[in-house]
């Protein structure tokens, strides 16, 4: 084990959250606009980790920078300490909410992946409102910057800049039982309306495999998609946490190609109230800890020619409206 002359001092917990958000990331140009710093400022910040804790967690190399095995076994203690901080400080801060938390979302689906945080939420802030909304991209980028939400979800490939947390939803096929699927015969689909980026994806995978299909039913309620469906108007594709609730199965069937998870992302308007805050360290904090990348980036070499910019603190401010950017076109 390789040791480094330490600082005297304790762990800082603004470097262990800029560690976590380098390792989902990375990239020290998305961890800087995460954080609000510079590219060099993110890179001190590891080098002083290092000293506090007088080990080398990362290896520099010509191709970049990756972690050493003793980097790969402080992020379990880092993502402890950060998440034991969050958990005192939301359980006794006061809340000084005056309003409802108010989120715009461009589908439901996306409520599949955070459910978990929701009920942690519910348990910290037992008071507060939360009002969700489902609308367009446009629709819901529009209220963002006018002020009129706190917070929006959006599939992070409609949108140019980085979230504040990110968290992926597996889908899968599924269909009532009885529902009889002939490879030779069209596919009858049970759809979400369009505009939606990711059914286009799924019309070429269908297209790739040579699957005949054809549009049955459309909505923009899961629970109309899901009665449907039920119905026998056709198949759907749904994250497996509805599967389970509702009367559909799961259709395995090996002509049907198989379904990319959807990426979605928390982006944060301004005037957040307590609550409002809350909501978004939970979802930074349960995305930190579950993320793919988290698990991964270890095999990963973080981009070294973004750490060569020159020294220095600056901290970035970014506007509201340069917060999102929309691809035309895209729900």
């Amino acid at each position: 084990m390789t040791r480094r002359k330490t600082d005297a001092g304790d762990l800082e917990l603004r470097l262990l959250r800029t560690f976590l958000t380098l390792m989902e990331c990375g990239s020290l140009g998305k961890t800087a606009a995460i954080v609000q710093i510079t590219q060099s400022a993110v890179s001190q910040q590891m080098l002083r980790l290092e000293r506090i804790v007088g080990l080398k967690l990362f290896l520099r190399g010509r191709n970049g920078i990756s972690l050493t095995r003793q980097g790969e076994l402080f992020i379990e203690d880092a993502i402890r300490a950060v998440a034991l901080n969050d958990e005192i400080l939301m359980r006794f801060r006061t809340d000084c909410t005056t309003g409802p938390v108010t989120l715009g979302m461009t589908t439901s689906i996306a409520m599949a992946g955070i459910a978990p945080v929701l009920r942690r939420f519910r348990n910290i802030r037992p008071k507060a409102e939360l009002r969700i909304s489902t609308a367009n991209m446009s629709k819901v980028t529009d209220l963002l910057v006018s002020g009129k939400i706190q917070l929006a979800i959006a599939e992070t490939s409609t949108v140019s800049k980085v979230p504040a947390a990110a968290w992926q939803v597996h889908l899968e096929w599924a269909a009532p039982k009885t529902l009889e699927i002939n490879p030779s015969h069209s596919l009858p689909l049970v759809l979400f309306d369009p505009p939606c980026s990711w059914q286009e994806s799924l019309f070429g995978s269908l297209r790739q495999a040579g699957r005949d299909w054809h549009i049955a039913f459309t909505s923009n309620s899961i629970d109309a998609i899901v009665a449907a469906a039920d119905s026998g108007f056709g198949i759907t594709a749904l994250p497996r946490e509805i599967i389970r609730k509702s009367g559909l199965v799961p259709v395995c069937d090996r002509g049907l190609p198989a379904i990319s998870g959807i990426e979605f992302g928390l982006y944060v308007g301004r005037d957040l109230s307590e609550s409002a805050r809350t909501l978004v360290e939970l979802l930074q904090s349960s995305t930190s800890n579950s993320r793919g990348p988290l698990s991964s980036c270890s095999a990963r070499n973080i981009d070294h020619r973004e750490s060569q910019e020159a020294h220095g603190l600056k901290v970035e401010k970014v506007t509201v409206r340069e917060e999102i950017a929309v691809d035309a076109g895209k729900c």
